[in-house]
C-alpha cells in the first residue's frame, strides 16, 4: 500500500510515512506529535473504561458480561 506521501518520496515499504501535523484537520497521511498522540490514547482509554465497564454497573449488569460480549463481536 502506497501513500501519496510515500509517492512523492518515491519510497515503498509496508508501513507508511506520515506527516506531524500539528494543527486543523488530521488528514489520513498525517499524524499528531507523539505528545498529543498520549493524551489522545489517554482519553480513549477512559472513554472505553466508562462505556465497558461503568455503564454496565450503572444498568445493574456485571462488566464481565459486557467485556465478554465486547470481546465476542471482535
Amino acid at each position: 500500500m502506497v501513500t501519496t506521501v510515500e509517492a512523492s518520496q518515491g519510497t515503498s515499504g509496508y508501513f507508511p510515512r506520515w506527516t506531524v501535523k500539528t494543527g486543523g484537520v488530521i488528514m489520513p497521511e498525517e499524524r499528531l506529535p507523539w505528545a498529543q498522540t498520549i493524551i489522545s490514547g489517554l482519553q480513549h482509554s477512559v472513554a472505553m473504561a466508562g462505556a465497558t465497564i461503568v455503564a454496565p454497573i450503572i444498568m445493574g449488569f456485571d462488566p464481565s458480561v459486557a467485556l465478554f460480549s465486547r470481546a465476542s463481536v471482535r
